[in-house]
């Protein structure tokens, strides 16, 4: 069976931390899982070391100056030396059945990159951001940070851009389309995506994010030419 590895970027969050590693553990498909500790500074670092522990020798931790969620995931699929990888963000919990399902779809096309979809979670009073509010209004549900690819695929294209803050997962998969590879969307729920209040796209930075795509693509298409 392929091996696979979930790549957990982490930084000051300790609770929803355990909640995200049990939707891994539970999974119907066993996984290795990667804890990337992105510079911490409460009690996350004891945390982590704490659910490495109690998990038969499953998970990794690793410790690096905070970079940013692109750059903590590239540390992560460092530690990887083959098979299949995939993400998640330590807010967020995986559907049961996510792991089976993105495995057998890139196992019919290993030029696949496998997403699927999320449900979004937002807590009471916490307003979402406006990103978040434009596609719920668009009736928008792909999570393009829930590719499932192998290591060869990610690495050839260089993995995320470390200088997005925002973004970076729909930047990675225009690499990787652009590189020959296919995007193959599940009609599944792979992802509870929650928003608690300090999650990332919150920031007003992440309204902006789409220029900074169009900045990239034609960066890339001016070295081409």
């Amino acid at each position: 069976m392929t091996r696979v590895t979930v790549i957990i970027p982490v930084y000051n969050r300790a609770g929803p931390t355990r909640e995200a590693v049990a939707s891994v553990l539970e999974q119907d498909l066993v996984a290795d899982i990667v804890l990337v500790d992105d510079g911490s500074t409460d009690d996350t670092p004891q945390t982590l070391d704490e659910l490495a522990a109690s998990a038969d020798g499953r998970i990794t931790v690793v410790r690096r100056p905070n970079g940013g969620p692109g750059a903590a995931r590239n540390t992560g699929v460092e530690q990887v030396d083959g098979g299949l990888i995939t993400f998640l963000d330590s807010d967020d919990l995986m559907t049961p059945g996510r792991l089976t399902k993105q495995v057998s779809a890139w196992s019919a096309d290993p030029r696949a990159v496998v997403i699927g979809r999320e449900r979004l979670e937002v807590a009471d009073g916490v307003d979402p951001g406006a990103h978040v509010r434009r596609r719920q209004e668009q009736g928008e549900t792909r999570y393009q940070t829930s590719a499932l690819l192998s290591v060869e695929q990610f690495r050839a294209v260089g993995g995320f851009d470390e200088s997005m803050w925002f973004a970076e997962d729909s930047d990675l998969l225009q690499r990787l389309t652009e590189a020959g590879n296919r995007i193959v969307v599940l009609d599944d729920v792979v992802i509870v995506r929650r928003i608690l209040g300090d999650n990332l796209v919150i920031d007003p930075a992440a309204d902006r994010s789409v220029f900074d795509l169009l900045r990239k693509r034609a960066q890339r298409a001016r070295g081409q030419s």
